[in-house]
């Protein structure tokens, strides 16, 4: 008969194990090697980690020093905008003002230049000969179209301004003065100088010079120019010299009732003789004298063009 097999014996139940770390080392091989390799190396990491922490303490600090630096340029940056705000609320109202200023003196100098426009363009001397030029004139060198206007410019200022306004004698301007050319010379500078005196954009100054100092030296070199000896009212040195001199012309002696002043006229001066000069010049005294001169002056210059074209035209 067989014996019946026992029946198996169980295993002895397993002791639960610690689960794995995250790296499949388990904890206690983990405690075992930090255990092992803790001692060896906790020295050296101790300095390097206190020599790190130093390092970032000193960063740390030098960061808050730069910081704190920035704070203090950025606040004096701040009072700096401010005081130049304050600056431009200042001046932007004076450019305003400044912009409005030159915009009305801009429209006061168009409105002036269109009133002189209209003035020279429909005037009571609109349409006539214009005013020759107010600079300075080479005399000699004129040809004979531009010398016949500055003549007549001359003759015509001569008669208007010079004799009737400044009230010159015919002692100050002899009757003969077109036939001296230093007073011819002296004469048209004169009057071109009073031209450019009397412009518009002439500055105030240069006809108070015209006035108290040009016209002064002008009559004083015509009185150098052609001596009392030389010439007197209605008789010109030439005249004078060819015929035998006679006894002066008597004075009167008796005073004579003082006519009306009439304007361009001095008062008394019917009280003498012609030949004595009290009288204001005018073109009845020097009319044909200028005649003469400007004639002779303009012929001469077209020689001298005539014998300067046929010079040139011989060369070609």
């Amino acid at each position: 008969m067989t014996e019946p097999t026992p029946p198996p014996t169980p295993f002895p139940a397993a002791s639960p194990q610690p689960a794995p770390t995250s790296n499949g080392i388990p904890p206690a091989a983990a405690d075992g090697a930090g255990s092992a390799a803790g001692p060896a190396s906790s020295p050296r990491r101790d300095r390097m980690l206190s020599e790190l922490a130093g390092e970032l303490r000193a960063a740390r600090d030098e960061h808050r020093r730069d910081v704190a630096q920035l704070r203090t340029d950025l606040a004096g940056l701040s009072t700096v905008v401010g005081d130049n705000a304050d600056l431009l609320g200042q001046v932007t109202p004076q450019v305003r003002d400044l912009d409005g200023g030159l915009a009305d003196l801009g429209e006061r100098v168009d409105a002036l230049a269109t009133a002189v426009t209209d003035a020279l363009t429909s005037g009571p001397g609109a349409g006539s000969r214009p005013e020759p030029d107010a600079a300075p004139v080479d005399w000699p060198s004129l040809s004979a179209d531009d010398a016949t206007a500055e003549w007549q410019a001359l003759g015509d200022w001569v008669a208007s301004v010079l004799g009737p306004f400044y009230e010159l004698t015919r002692a100050q301007l002899p009757d003969c003065w077109p036939l001296h050319r230093p007073a011819v010379l002296e004469l048209v500078w004169l009057r071109r100088m009073y031209v450019a005196a009397h412009r518009p954009d002439a500055a105030p100054s240069a006809a108070a010079d015209w006035h108290t100092r040009w016209r002064r030296e002008a009559l004083a070199n015509i009185a150098a120019a052609i001596p009392e000896t030389w010439c007197r009212p209605g008789e010109h040195w030439v005249e004078r010299f060819s015929r035998r001199p006679g006894p002066p012309a008597p004075r009167p002696t008796a005073p004579v009732r003082e006519p009306e002043h009439v304007p361009g006229q001095r008062p008394g001066s019917e009280r003498y003789q012609i030949g004595l000069g009290g009288e204001i010049t005018t073109p009845q005294h020097w009319g044909r004298a200028f005649q003469n001169a400007a004639g002779e002056d303009i012929a001469w210059r077209r020689q001298r063009e005539a014998a300067a074209a046929g010079g040139q035209t011989s060369r070609t």
